[in-house]
């Protein structure tokens, strides 16, 4: 049932949101423990679980960050062989396996950086994962037949988020004089997000107002790093990473 998923989807995000990330993960693992119907390939059912719930996992992990989580998130994702049914449909192929195919690059790419390697994930980023964008754009057209188009429409703005955020972290990590490229790209991430409506969750789980007032932060801009915590707390109301920002721009603008 595609609206039993996207309840269980919309509730992993809100449980994510409010800092209660292992009961997140819970709910992620038991949708991605469900199964495909090869019989009903073209089924909103199936593009649910494809799309999202299939992804959630390291989607997941890739909001939180920490120390091992990129790997997790890699083998989270759905094989090759579990999607092939699917991908290879002559009468209704999904681009699904492109798009977990260019998730498993910003993942790679996320574990780059947090291993210090920037070569690596300049590599991954630029011309690894900006190849499966492309290659999803140029089939746009196409897939405006395919039944999952408005998953595929959703998937391709979530990409182009991940691939400003991308650009930003590196420039974070890298030499100081450059840092300030940063704040262009989170910028960009942000004003590319879109809070989905009609209960639909949100396929980049971390907002980026949140990564930008972070940025704000750590260039002691207290006063720009509250609003940014401010927008990202309006924009998914009661999250905990948004409150934490903001206590600490507060803090910083008493000193």
């Amino acid at each position: 049932c595609p609206g039993y998923v996207k309840a269980r989807c919309y509730l992993a995000n809100t449980l994510y949101q409010h800092g209660k990330f292992d009961d997140a993960m819970k709910v992620a693992r038991s949708l991605r423990k469900m199964k495909l119907d090869a019989s009903r390939k073209n089924s909103e059912g199936n593009a649910m679980l494809m799309w999202r719930a299939y992804t959630l996992p390291a989607r997941l992990y890739a909001a939180r960050g920490k120390s091992g989580d990129f790997q997790k998130g890699l083998k989270s994702l759905p094989k090759k062989k579990e999607l092939a049914p699917f991908v290879a449909s002559k009468t209704h192929p999904t681009l699904a396996g492109v798009y977990t195919d260019a998730l498993s690059m910003y993942l790679g790419a996320r574990r780059a950086i947090s291993a210090k390697d920037l070569k690596a994930a300049r590599t991954l980023q630029q011309v690894t994962f900006r190849k499966y964008i492309q290659a999803m754009a140029k089939v746009s057209q196409v897939a405006r037949m395919m039944p999952d188009y408005s998953h595929f429409l959703r998937a391709m703005n979530s990409l182009s988020v991940y691939n400003l955020e991308l650009g930003g972290l590196i420039a974070l990590a890298g030499p100081s004089d450059l840092r300030v490229v940063a704040a262009g790209q989170f910028l960009a991430a942000r004003d590319k997000q879109k809070i989905p409506s009609m209960m639909m969750p949100m396929l980049v789980v971390q907002l980026m107002d949140n990564r930008l007032g972070q940025y704000y932060l750590g260039m002691g801009d207290y006063q720009s790093a509250l609003e940014a915590f401010e927008l990202g707390n309006k924009k998914a109301p009661q999250n905990k990473d948004s409150i934490r920002g903001m206590k600490l721009a507060h803090e910083g603008l008493e000193k």
